[in-house]
């Protein structure tokens, strides 16, 4: 089965959202 591709950009935006709960964190 073929998924669907991501968009570069939706992938950095949850990247991005992680790592500022992370910064949040700490």
């Amino acid at each position: 089965m073929e998924q669907e591709r991501i968009p570069m950009s939706v992938l950095n935006r949850a990247f991005v959202s992680q790592i500022d709960r992370l910064r949040e964190a700490f």
